[in-house]
């Protein structure tokens, strides 16, 4: 497709760019019950060099939903049956930083690594005895460099070309990576900028791509009452290439993999090496789905902590707390101290004077954020600091939630005017921006709650834009990932305005049935011979000729 100037200018390298994630599939003898469910290592992650950063036990996932239900008697009753566990594996690259490297490449530093001995130390699962299922290699989150950002190609110059050359852009980069962003941007267009829809409802529409950006924007222009919609898709049909054992459903960067574990499940249990996560944040649109048949069938797994079960996400705490900050000055205190961590990081305790090599996350959380406020500071009455810190965190939590809404409202994804927002979330990177707005407190919050998604670094060479924090971050968002008593403090303190977005249950959710069986009941609603939508499977397109003069019935 021959670009326009303007095209070129946002769409160009030098200006966007994207990560690289791998995600693999194991099946592995079970380890001891009381190990974690997901483990997420911050130091590899920001290493941005494809190292494993973290892993899902799926089969526990499974029994924590059916424990959760009352479906069956305790965890460890359910898990003396299971022999083995499908654990997900997540590796991360930066080609910016640190060179493309292929899906083959990846693979052998998988296996280098997890035959090494440092990551035998937080990976529980024998890695000679692990049989590899699958794996996805795949382009991921296509976002403007920070470079560019400071010299304008951004979002809004995208909105500004919607619509010429008869062409819309709903792909992700236009907004963000989840599906989520993805339904806002959509929803966003169509209620802000319709006059860039085409006025004749019978008019050819091609939609080039047959990922969840293809298939909700075909399904939104049905609900418009447009009649003549086609979809053009490279790949055939449920043609994946997974193995016999496992059931793959996809669309775009969903990879949904359904295997048996009849120990566990009657069900087909999913494995999601793409989309996966679900929060609060998004209801709406679930409900929205759930009203228009796309969810039958489906439930929504609850991903939280359950009284009386195993730690369910635990963080690696290599290189995060220095030998003179503020967490070692805080232990070095004596008994006081070593008290007060002790009760944080409970049900484990401190080793001597040192803090386990992994701690549940929501201790994580406080502890991070509490060596990230004080780092550089008076650390005298560090004793009393630490006690007073879930009210310091409270406070920064509330202040990030006015600072949000000052800049985005209640617009999602973004603000439809760009002057609305604060230039420095276009000037700074991530660390640059929490340090100048005094919000280093969350860090240990945003290295899960952001980094763990595949959507950048939070460490201090990033090069991700404060703007795509913001944009993922929301205020519902970052109330998923606090501890009970510091949430009752936020609504205390939260202006009585903006209490609503102060969910009761911030809790995190996955699909019973997996994303992948959302975007198939879709295709099958558009496979009706009577539906405006067709897909064409194993399209090699050659060349795009847009019209650049609107015609009755020519849009590509």
């Amino acid at each position: 497709m021959k670009k326009t100037g303007p095209e070129r200018k946002i769409f160009s390298k030098q200006n966007m760019t994207s990560f690289t994630m791998q995600t693999t599939l194991i099946k592995v003898p079970k380890a001891d019950p009381g190990e974690v469910t997901v483990r997420f290592f911050p130091k590899m992650l920001n290493k941005t060099d494809g190292s494993v950063y973290g892993y899902r036990s799926e089969t526990r996932k499974e029994l924590i939903y059916k424990v959760s239900q009352s479906r069956v008697p305790s965890f460890d009753q359910l898990f003396r049956d299971v022999e083995f566990e499908f654990i997900t594996i997540y590796q991360f690259l930066d080609p910016t930083k640190n060179g493309a490297k292929s899906k083959d490449e990846l693979s052998d530093m998988l296996d280098k690594q997890m035959n090494g001995s440092a990551t035998k130390k937080w990976f529980p699962y024998n890695w000679s005895d692990a049989e590899i299922l699958t794996s996805f290699h795949t382009k991921y989150f296509d976002h403007f460099q920070l470079k560019a950002l400071k010299t304008n190609p951004n979002n809004w110059d995208i909105l500004d070309i919607q619509g010429k050359n008869n062409t819309i852009y709903v792909h992700a980069s236009t907004a963000f990576e989840s599906v989520l962003h993805i339904y806002w941007y959509i929803e966003q267009l169509v209620v802000s900028h319709q006059s860039i829809l085409p006025r004749d409802k019978d008019c050819k529409v091609a939609i080039i791509g047959g990922g969840p950006s293809g298939l909700l924007m075909a399904r939104k222009l049905v609900q418009m009452g447009y009649t003549d919609i086609t979809i053009l898709e490279s790949k055939e049909n449920n043609s994946g290439g997974a193995p016999p054992e496992l059931t793959e459903r996809y669309a775009g960067k969903t990879r949904t993999f359904l295997f048996d574990q009849t120990s566990v499940s009657k069900d087909k249990i999913p494995a999601e090496l793409g989309t996966c996560y679900l929060s609060p944040a998004y209801d709406n649109m679930i409900d929205d789905f759930k009203r228009t048949g796309l969810l039958k069938g489906q439930d929504r797994v609850r991903f939280d902590q359950v009284d009386g079960l195993p730690v369910l996400r635990e963080i690696v705490i290599d290189d995060q707390f220095s030998s003179d900050g503020p967490i070692m000055n805080l232990i070095q205190k004596g008994t006081p101290g070593q008290e007060l961590l002790d009760k944080a990081i409970a049900p484990q305790k401190l080793k001597g004077r040192q803090i386990p090599h992994a701690i549940d996350a929501t201790a994580y959380y406080k502890l991070k954020g509490f060596e990230a406020y004080y780092e550089g500071k008076d650390l005298d009455s560090v004793v009393d600091k630490f006690k007073k810190f879930d009210l310091v965190l409270a406070k920064t939590i509330v202040k990030y939630v006015l600072f949000h809404v000052k800049n985005f409202g209640t617009n999602r994804p973004f603000a439809p005017d760009r002057k609305r927002v604060n230039p420095d979330l276009f000037r700074l990177n991530i660390p640059q921006f929490l340090e100048k707005y005094n919000f280093k407190a969350l860090l240990g919050t945003l290295q899960y709650g952001y980094s763990v998604q595949g959507y950048g670094s939070t460490a201090p060479d990033s090069t991700m834009p404060a703007f795509y924090l913001l944009m993922w971050v929301t205020p519902g968002i970052l109330i998923v990932h606090l501890e009970d008593q510091i949430l009752e403090k936020v609504k205390e303190l939260i202006p009585k305005h903006l209490a609503p977005i102060i969910h009761e249950k911030p809790v995190v959710t996955a699909f019973t049935k997996g994303w992948g069986t959302v975007w198939d009941t879709l295709k099958e609603q558009f496979e009706d011979e009577e539906h405006p939508v067709h897909i064409d499977y194993g399209v090699d397109i050659k060349r795009i000729t847009r019209l650049h003069r609107v015609g009755p019935k020519k849009i590509i």
